[in-house]
């Protein structure tokens, strides 16, 4: 099964719902819709919950628009985002 895995400042958001969206660069693992992921903390590897990803876009930061941003964590600028 292929997992995701999550900064410890986010692992809130996730569990609560609020981040229900990732950006992932160069996936190696290959997300595709319907797959079902394991969700990891990063740092320990704690097991937090399943996902099934029902939609995958892929497309340059350049053009991440307002909606491809809800469901994820804010940025200040995006030039933090960039970071």
């Amino acid at each position: 099964m292929k997992s995701l895995k999550f900064d410890s400042s986010l692992v809130p958001l996730v569990l609560n719902g609020t981040k229900y969206s990732t950006w992932r660069i160069f996936d190696e693992k290959l997300v595709s819709v319907g797959d079902k992921l394991e969700l990891l903390e990063s740092s320990t590897c704690d097991f937090l919950d399943y996902a099934i990803v029902v939609r995958v876009i892929e497309k340059p930061f350049s053009q991440i628009t307002t909606e491809d941003k809800q469901g994820h964590e804010g940025f200040k600028s995006d030039e933090e985002m960039y970071q």
